[in-house]
């Protein structure tokens, strides 16, 4: 009798998940698609020059070296501390702290993440120009790493 009824309870609950895993796989895929237009296929929108931001924003020269050097002890900060974070879960990993690695390698993420964006900022005002693309931060940081 047990075994009937542990039977029962498996074939119920194999089915009451089954249903539950259809809208979150279907939640799971639009995310996903969503994510991907966000990412690879952004439409062109009304753009703004540098100096016409500048002006919005009413940004002097001296306000753009102010942010310009905040980013790069924003950088700094980030690069070290990822640095570190790598060191930190390396040791987790030997000392077998698994819950506690993954906490580390996800802030280990973010803050590599923080740190590129930062970079790019700081390309953004060296080259003064808005919206510059993947490509175009990847070609100036391998061939002019200043």
């Amino acid at each position: 009798m047990f075994q009937w009824l542990g039977r029962r309870t498996k074939k119920l609950a194999n089915s009451a998940s089954r249903k539950a895993a259809v809208p979150l796989m279907q939640s799971m895929y639009l995310f996903l698609k969503d994510l991907y237009v966000a990412i690879f296929k952004q439409e062109k929108g009304p753009s703004e020059t540098f100096d016409e931001a500048m002006l919005r924003f009413q940004l002097t020269e001296d306000d753009l070296r102010e942010r310009k050097k905040s980013f790069q002890i924003q950088l700094i900060i980030y690069t070290v501390g990822s640095i570190f974070m790598v060191g930190y879960t390396f040791y987790l990993i030997k000392a077998g702290h698994w819950m506690s690695m993954t906490f580390s390698v996800v802030l280990m993420i973010y803050l590599i993440v923080s740190a590129l964006k930062s970079h790019f900022w700081i390309f953004q005002i060296k080259k003064r120009k808005l919206g510059c693309t993947l490509q175009e931060w990847l070609n100036a940081s391998i061939k002019e790493p200043n």
